[in-house]
């Protein structure tokens, strides 16, 4: 092996066993071992990615992932939403149902997606809704905070959640005047600061089996709060939080390096998947399903009728 290949190597093992949540549960000296006989022959950087893909699968945590640079690109510095911003629409009842997609990309990608966000709970406020429905159903995540930043007038915060490393210590998530923070960091300059026509509604949330990784920390940002209740199926089971660490060749390293904890302090473990309040049996209407049907909706909407907002 040439000594850049090693440095390189050294360099991504290094990022794993100090940030990873998982690594005191993990041999390191037999885990090096064994990427570096992986990578015995490497020459260049490109030569050890079998070896780092070898490291981060003996993690055994599905939320890391490694990178190329090709790679990192698509996921990282799109301009463009793959799944476009949230989108709402009023339900019969007169409830406002906003469907909330995964969110990944640039900060022009960002932007838009919170612009359009924002934009569709304003709209949906004209109807005066007593009661909402997030619809967080085949998201995969991304980055939580466009996400709870068109989400915002539903939110009481001003605690929303934590994240908690391996140590056991503990960043808030803080929602104040419509902006997020982590211990006192703004996440994202564009704070939404909209009060709601009738403020802190009942809000249900639906969520399925591919409902993942910030679209759980979403989740978990209605978790303790009052008058929520979430429907559906369990989560995909990955309520962690990933730090993305750059490579010299411009690979990327995306490392699990906190679980997440709602309000109450209730921590959320990695891998497990999180089980709705009410189980409906039912995934996500597709082409097939017939016009107006969704139990998990049906079920959604039956809770908010019985709530005192609502009656």
């Amino acid at each position: 092996m040439s000594s850049a290949a090693r440095a390189y190597l050294a360099r991504a093992l290094d990022l794993l066993q100090r940030n990873s949540i998982d690594a005191g549960a993990v041999d390191w000296p037999v885990l090096r071992a064994k990427a570096y006989e992986v990578a015995a022959t490497a020459q260049t950087s490109t030569d050890t990615y079998e070896a780092i893909h070898r490291a981060v699968y003996l993690l055994h945590d599905a939320h890391t992932r490694f990178f190329t640079r090709t790679e990192a690109n698509l996921a990282f510095d799109q301009a463009t939403m793959s799944d476009g911003p949230p989108t709402g629409r009023i339900l019969p009842g007169g409830y406002a149902l906003l469907t909330v997609p995964a969110m990944s990309g640039n900060d022009q990608a960002v932007a838009a997606y919170m612009k359009g966000g924002v934009q569709a709970v304003h709209e949906l406020d004209q109807d005066h809704p007593c009661g909402w429905v997030v619809d967080l159903r085949g998201n995969g995540g991304g980055n939580m905070w466009p996400m709870l930043t068109a989400l915002a007038p539903l939110l009481i915060g001003p605690t929303l959640g934590y994240f908690v490393d391996a140590s056991g210590k503990r960043s808030s998530w803080i929602l104040r005047d419509g902006q997020l923070f982590v211990d006192g960091s703004p996440q994202l300059p564009q704070p939404d600061n909209y009060s709601l026509a009738r403020p802190q509604p009942p809000v249900a949330i639906l969520t399925d089996p591919l409902t993942a990784s910030a679209a759980e920390a979403t989740l978990i940002a209605f978790r303790g709060q009052a008058n929520s209740r979430t429907f559906g199926q369990p989560t995909a089971g990955f309520p962690s939080a990933n730090e993305a660490f750059a490579l010299s060749d411009g690979a990327v390293l995306l490392i699990t390096v906190a679980n997440d904890a709602d309000r109450t302090g209730h921590v959320y473990p990695n891998l497990v998947a999180i089980p709705p309040d009410q189980p409906v049996s039912h995934s996500k209407p597709g082409p097939s399903t017939p016009r107006g049907a969704d139990p998990v909706i049906d079920a959604a909407t039956q809770w908010l009728a019985g709530t005192p907002a609502c009656r």
